[in-house]
Formats: structure tokens, sequence, C-alpha cells
């Protein structure tokens, strides 16, 4: 439960989800919230007038939720489904789906995919989802902290224990890690990347794109990429600056990290970028980035993160018949892997 009562205490992203919530939710509605865990925005919904809410969680906390629902007279317009999304049957379709679920990344293949389910199985024709509008912010990071979690011997040095690491040390600077750091540790102002609708999903092309710092000096460890939500009156929840939490609030920052630091003096420029590959189905993939300070380049790729052979991406099949191995064909949804930038 402090897991969910950590959620309850972010008030800057709680109070901006009511403030969405309030404005957007109109009397009689039908609202939809998947992920509804203790309810708290199922709840709002209710507030604000909606005739009949629905929460969908898998976690045992709905019973919980039920609970706050009859301690506070709701129980007969707030209901609660166990079972996961989009395989719960809800009696009607929703005026609103509410999603706050986001990975990091703001959106991923899985996010995007669940959210295209769920809209075409819950919500009305010209239905709303909340939030309706999300940004990613990028950053450069200054923080050697951070970057020995994923370099604990060093830029160069893989020795430890009388054997040879370095083997490892290609797919660690190309592993995207969700971190929380402090604001402290950004060595330049975070700068929106892209600004996208929730839904209808962007496409690839819109969640990257290209920034500029002028540093301070000192090293630069490497990016900090994070998603923050429009709570539609022109503020954002989530960002760590904005934040009260030290820790950039519930869902942290993607940390892009360098296998060596850049080094940098007061007024070097810092130029990044970000893209994501895109699969088949028009979801997001794999992330790249790119970081040039003068003669200095680093560069990474999601892909180049997974250990992997042939047989790992197109595992062998034994065809009983012929008692033979083939390969099956590439999944219809999947992509075929660029090779690593």
């Amino acid at each position: 439960m402090s897991f969910f009562h950590g959620l309850l205490a972010d008030r800057p992203r709680v109070e901006g989800f009511q403030r969405l919530i309030h404005a957007a939710v109109a009397p009689g509605d039908v609202v939809v919230e998947i992920g509804s865990g203790l309810g708290t925005f199922s709840f709002f919904a209710a507030q604000a007038g909606a005739r009949a809410v629905w929460g969908i969680e898998s976690d045992p906390v709905v019973h919980v939720a039920e609970q706050i629902a009859r301690t506070n007279g709701l129980a007969d317009r707030v209901r609660f489904l166990r079972g996961k999304a989009p395989d719960v049957d809800v009696p009607e379709r929703a005026d609103v789906l509410i999603f706050e679920d986001f990975p990091t990344r703001l959106v991923d293949q899985d996010t995007v995919r669940l959210l295209r389910a769920c809209a075409a199985r819950y919500l009305k024709p010209g239905g709303r989802v909340l939030p309706g509008t999300g940004r990613l912010v990028l950053a450069p990071v200054s923080s050697e902290a951070a970057w020995r979690q994923l370099f604990p011997f060093g830029a160069g040095d893989f020795e430890a224990y009388g054997i040879d690491f370095s083997a490892t040390a290609g797919y660690v600077e190309n592993a995207p890690s969700v971190l929380h750091l402090p604001p402290a540790s950004l060595c330049g102002p975070a700068t929106v990347l892209s600004e996208i609708t929730i839904h209808p999903p962007p496409p690839t092309s819109r969640l990257g794109g290209t920034v500029a710092w002028v540093l301070d000096g000192g090293p630069v460890h490497g990016l900090a990429c994070w998603l923050e939500l429009s709570a539609g009156d022109g503020t954002w929840m989530a960002g760590p600056v904005q934040n009260r939490s030290p820790g950039g609030g519930v869902w942290g920052q993607v940390f892009l990290p360098f296998r060596a630091p850049i080094d940098a003096v007061a007024g070097d420029s810092l130029e990044a970028s970000l893209d994501t590959y895109g699969f088949r189905d028009g979801t997001p993939g794999w992330l790249s980035w790119t970081a040039r300070s003068g003669d200095q380049a680093r560069t990474g790729h999601e892909f180049a993160a997974h250990p992997a052979s042939v047989d790992d991406l197109y595992p062998p099949t034994l065809e009983p018949d012929a008692e033979s191995w083939t390969r099956p064909p590439t999944d219809s949804e999947g992509a075929s892997p660029p090779p690593p930038q």
C-alpha cells in the first residue's frame, strides 16, 4: 500500500489530474479508467458529475478502492472491475477514457497498442482520452553517481577480479536506464523535444528531435529524457523541476549514457538528437541518440543493448513432418531490426 500512498503524496501530479478531469468530464458522462489503482481519478470523475464511472484494475488494491467508494458515498456511481484491459467487459461505452500509466519515455509499442485496443473497445465515437497531450523533455546530465551505476570501473577499465569484462561495454552504453535523477544533476535547462497528442497516437517521426545547449563546463555523462503530461490549463505534470520530489516524480527519467563523458568547458555548445525507430504497425520501437560538442561525439542505439544471435531473433522451429529446422517468418506486427547506428 505504500506505493499507492506514494502516488497520493505527489500532490502536483494528483492536483493536475484533478483539474484536468473536472474541466473535461461533463455531467452525465460515462467514464472508464484504465489501471484505476485506489480509484482516485475515478472519484474525481464522479465529483465532476459523471453518471457512471468504471475503474479497471488487475491488482488486488481494487478491493480497497471499493471500500473507499463506499466510505465516500460513491459506490452507486463508481464501480470497479477486476482484470486487465482490454479483456475486461464494461457494460457501456465511455464518453471519456482516463489512462495515465505511461512509461518514462511517454509512449512505447506496448502503450500505443494498449491505448488503441482500449479506445476501440471502450470509447464511444468522438469520445475523449485524458490526458490528451504529452511532451518529451531532454536535458544533459552531469552525475558521476548515475554514470557509475552503469560503469562502476570507469570509462576504459573493464577488468575486475582478474577477468576482462570489456565485452559488456557496448551493451551498457546502448542501454537506456530508468533512474530518479535530482534536478541538480542536470547541467543544462530541460528542453521540450516534442509535444504530441495521446490519442490518436502520433507517428514515430513526432517522438524525436534535436536540441542544443550552452554549457557551464564540466563532464557530461549522458542525457536524461522524461515525460510530462498536460493538465489542460497550461501546466504540465511529472516534470522533475516542477515536481516537489527530488526524484522527478512517479516516472523518473530515462538516462541515456555515454561510455566516456564529454569534457566541456564554459561556453561550449552541446547538440543532441533523439529518434525512435518505428515498427511495421506504426508503434514506436528502439531509441537512438547522438550528442556532439566540438570534436567529441557520442552515439547510442537501444537495439545494440540486447545480446542476441540470429537464432534469438528468429528461433528455429522443428517441422514434425520433415524433422528439419527452418526459420519462421517475421511476426507481422514486428520489424526486422535495423543495424546499430
